[in-house]
């Protein structure tokens, strides 16, 4: 009786010193995707093996071990958690990454998608971007699965090939529909592109986006001018030049005129122009230049393509005004007053040119300004002026390389090819700020100066060349070329 008393004296002793059950269960969950019969037992004996001898001494003890086995059942009987489970886009990549480096963990990956509540765009994003990190390991993977996360992996395999990953989409979830949308789209489809985003519905943002572009791709293939225009003049404003485009491009030919008459907006009549210009040659589209100026008066870009029309419908003096239109809405953009000295360069009146060379020269005053009158001059060929308005500006910032570079570029074109290439040499050996300054473009303006250059190279320089090892390649490289 003493030792029996003892016993169970020892028992809850016994009992407390053992592992929680909870963490016994984890243990083994931990191990494997769900709990068997045969699991749940190995946790059993392992918890309660203890008890078993000592339990049908008393009541207290046999009621401990049904408890035990109730709470196993209980905590370890559910099913695991999915393995995506609770995170974000970006940790169900990288957990989906470490999955995919086999065909088998490809397998695995697009299982826990397709257990996963990642649905629409994200589910799309997830699995495109699993496929591909699996490439490199699994080039060719057999996915045999039904759910609509492997039919678009296999439709992604496919990718290139429109109608073989049309398909494979059969599935009706609204991922299914975002990815048929695309491939109908590519496949020149827009209508049944557009049917298949209506199925996907609510849209995302992005889904919205493609819904407008689509919608205005139908209507311009049917002709409809004004639904076209008014869809345009209502989208977001970083949305209008894309829509322009597409209705421009999928507009029949012989309606060209007819949009640009009902444009709302200068984009879509810019866009019309230039379908105009590749169809017809560049001075077809001067109308429709025309009216996108109209429509968008303070774009200085849009009397930019205007001027360029005019110029090739040898309009010359009008297109002169509106590059200096251009010129007035965007004072620093150097295009805008150096093309229309090319022009009257190309027309044989080089007299008006460097009179507008000459005017940009007067008023220059800072660096810039002064490279801008500089190009013009020697677009005007004043070589002259043109190296004295580069040494000005280089004067402003003797140290500056592409000062430097700028002054040899006008001295080059004057033919002045000694000089040019003493400041070249110059540049390439001792650099810039104390570094070494676009040594593979310097090295290239040398070799098109020929043996000025190897004379100019073998000068002595009053500078530390920085990074000797790199400049000696280049030198070398450059007397083997000029050879």
């Amino acid at each position: 009786m003493p030792s029996s008393s003892r016993a169970v004296e020892e028992q809850p002793k016994r009992i407390a010193r053992r592992p929680s059950l909870q963490a016994a269960c984890s243990q083994t969950r931990n191990s494997f995707r769900h709990v068997t019969c045969s699991q749940l037992l190995t946790i059993v004996g392992r918890a309660t093996g203890g008890v078993q001898a000592p339990a049908p001494h008393t009541c207290a003890l046999r009621c401990s071990v049904r408890i035990a086995w109730i709470v196993l059942l209980v905590a370890c009987r559910r099913d695991a958690s999915p393995e995506l489970a609770g995170l974000d886009l970006a940790q169900a990549t990288t957990r989906l990454h470490a999955l995919a480096t086999s065909c088998a963990g490809l397998t695995r990956a697009l299982d826990a998608l397709a257990a996963s509540d990642f649905a629409d765009r994200a589910l799309l994003e997830l699995v495109d971007d699993t496929v591909d990190a699996a490439r490199a390991s699994c080039p060719a993977p057999e996915l045999a699965g039904t759910t609509p996360v492997h039919q678009l992996a296999r439709a992604h395999l496919v990718n290139d090939h429109p109608g073989e990953a049309l398909a494979v989409l059969t599935a009706t979830t609204a991922a299914i529909h975002l990815r048929r949308a695309d491939l109908l789209d590519r496949a020149n489809r827009p209508a049944e592109a557009l049917a298949e985003l209506a199925a996907a519905a609510p849209l995302d943002d992005a889904g919205r986006t493609q819904q407008r572009l689509l919608a205005v791709s139908v209507a311009a293939r049917a002709g409809n001018t004004r639904e076209v225009a008014h869809a345009i003049a209502i989208a977001p404003l970083v949305e209008r030049p894309a829509l322009a485009f597409r209705a421009a491009f999928d507009a029949p030919p012989d309606r060209a005129d007819a949009f640009v008459a009902a444009a709302e907006e200068p984009e879509l009549a810019n866009a019309i122009a230039d379908r105009i210009a590749i169809q017809r040659g560049p001075a077809a589209p001067v109308a429709a230049r025309e009216r996108a100026a109209v429509l968008g008066p303070a774009r200085a870009e849009y009397h930019h393509a205007l001027a360029i029309a005019l110029a090739a419908a040898d309009r010359l003096d009008d297109a002169l005004a509106a590059w200096d239109r251009a010129a007035a809405l965007a004072p620093a953009q150097p295009a805008f007053q150096l093309a229309p000295i090319r022009a009257l360069v190309k027309a044989g009146q080089v007299a008006r040119a460097r009179t507008r060379a000459a005017a940009l020269a007067t008023s220059a005053r800072e660096i810039d300004a002064l490279l801008v009158a500089s190009q013009a001059a020697a677009e005007a060929g004043n070589h002259a002026s043109a190296v004295e308005l580069a040494r000005a500006a280089r004067a402003k910032r003797p140290g500056d390389g592409r000062l430097v570079f700028e002054v040899a570029a006008r001295l080059a074109d004057a033919r002045e090819r000694a000089a040019a290439a003493d400041l070249y040499a110059e540049l390439l050996v001792c650099g810039a700020h104390g570094h070494a300054w676009h040594r593979h473009e310097v090295a290239a303006k040398l070799v098109e100066l020929g043996p000025a250059a190897i004379t100019a190279l073998a000068g002595n320089r009053a500078c530390d060349p920085p990074e000797p090892a790199d400049l000696a390649g280049y030198v070398d490289a450059i007397r083997a070329k000029l050879r």
